[in-house]
Formats: C-alpha cells, sequence, structure tokens
C-alpha cells in the first residue's frame, strides 16, 4: 500500500531549504554592513522612483487609505456590509 503514495512535498521543501539559504545570506549580509547591499538598494530606488509630479501626487494621496483611521473605518464598514449580507463568516 505504501508503494501507490506519491511523496508531493520533495519539491517543495528543497524550494524552501534554497529560499531559506539565500534569506540566510542576505541577513548576514545586511548584518555585516556589505558594501554591495548599498549599492544594490540605490539601484533598486533609482528604478523605482518616479520623477512624474502628477504620479508623486497621486501616491501621496492613495496611501492615506493606509492609516490606522481609515482601515478601522473601512473594516467597520466591510463587517457591517457582510453581516447585513447574511455572510456571517465573512464578517
Amino acid at each position: 500500500m505504501k508503494d501507490n503514495i506519491k511523496r508531493e512535498t520533495s519539491c517543495p521543501l528543497w524550494i524552501a531549504i534554497i529560499v531559506g539559504i539565500i534569506f540566510l545570506g542576505w541577513i548576514y549580509a545586511v548584518a555585516n554592513s556589505a558594501g554591495w547591499i548599498h549599492s544594490f538598494d540605490q539601484a533598486l530606488i533609482s528604478t523605482l522612483a518616479s520623477k512624474n509630479a502628477s504620479a508623486i501626487s497621486f501616491a501621496q494621496h492613495f496611501t492615506v487609505l493606509a492609516n490606522t483611521k481609515v482601515m478601522v473605518v473601512l473594516t467597520t464598514l466591510a463587517a457591517i456590509i457582510f453581516w447585513l449580507c447574511k455572510q456571517h463568516n465573512a464578517a
């Protein structure tokens, strides 16, 4: 009977080990202030940074939605809507 059981966890385990090793290497580099970390950060920042004034304005207004007060209000509204629609598990 055991011959029919497939081991489907071997691939995800190897992936997890590889990602874990990369993550530990990254932690070690950051903890020891490796020079390439600063260069990598600056390259990433310059790639992602926008010089477009309208994009910056949009991002500043959009990030207000992540404030704690706004999130509490949105979560409360979602819970009330789910409760009123009889979706008690979602609320």
